[in-house]
C-alpha cells in the first residue's frame, strides 16, 4: 500500500491528499522518518492545513524532537484553536522541553474542551504541581474528583499528598493517606 502511494506522490509531489495518506500510511507500521518527511511535504504544499501541521507534530513528539513538535502543534492550534489534539501534543510537547508553566497553560485549555477526561484532569494538576501551583493543582484535582462517578485513583491520591506536604498542610494529608492506605495498601512506597 506504501510503495503505491509512494509512486503516486513521485508522479505527482504537489498533492496534498497524497503526501497524507503516504504519511499515515508510514506511521501506522512505525516508521516515522517517513512519515514525517510526506507530513513535512504536506505542510509545504498547504501550510494552511490543519491536519497536515498536527499529523507531522504527532510525528515529531513520537520521534521526540520536542521543539520541531512544538511548532507544528502551536501552527495547528493556529488554525483551529478548539482542537482538543493540537493543545494536547502543544501540552506534551512543551512538558518534554521541561517548559511547566506554559505545559499547564495547554493543559488547561485542553480539559476545557474535553472536561470529562480524568486523565487530562490529572495531568493538568501534575503540571500545575510542577510549576509550583499547588492551589491550582488541587483545585484540577477536585474538579477531577467531582466529574468522576469512581473515587480518586492511587496516582491522584498521590499526587494529592505530594501537594499537601509540599504546603505543609499535614492535617489535610491525614483522610487522603487514610484513602491511599485504604486502595493500596502493598504500595505505599
Amino acid at each position: 500500500c506504501s510503495s503505491d502511494l509512494s509512486k503516486a506522490v513521485e508522479l505527482k509531489p504537489g498533492q496534498l491528499e497524497a503526501n497524507l495518506a503516504l504519511g499515515v500510511a508510514y506511521e501506522h507500521p512505525n516508521n516515522p522518518a517517513d512519515a514525517e518527511k510526506s507530513y513535512a511535504a504536506a505542510v509545504k504544499i498547504d501550510p494552511k492545513n490543519f491536519d497536515a501541521h498536527l499529523s507531522l507534530g504527532r510525528v515529531l513528539l513520537a520521534e521526540k524532537k520536542a521543539a520541531e513538535a512544538e511548532s507544528q502543534f502551536r501552527a495547528a492550534v493556529d488554525l483551529q484553536f478548539g482542537s482538543p489534539d493540537a493543545h494536547l501534543g502543544l501540552a506534551q510537547s512543551l512538558t518534554l522541553q521541561n517548559k511547566t508553566d506554559a505545559a499547564a497553560d495547554e493543559m488547561k485549555k485542553y480539559s476545557a474542551l474535553r472536561p470529562n477526561d480524568p486523565a487530562a484532569q490529572l495531568e493538568q494538576a501534575s503540571l500545575l504541581a510542577k510549576a509550583g501551583k499547588d492551589d491550582e493543582a488541587l483545585a484540577a484535582l477536585d474538579a477531577a474528583a467531582a466529574g468522576s462517578k469512581t473515587p480518586e485513583s492511587e496516582q491522584a491520591l498521590r499526587l494529592r499528598v505530594t501537594i499537601l506536604f509540599h504546603k505543609k498542610d499535614y492535617a489535610s494529608m491525614v483522610p487522603v493517606l487514610q484513602k491511599l492506605v485504604a486502595i493500596a495498601p502493598n504500595n505505599l512506597d
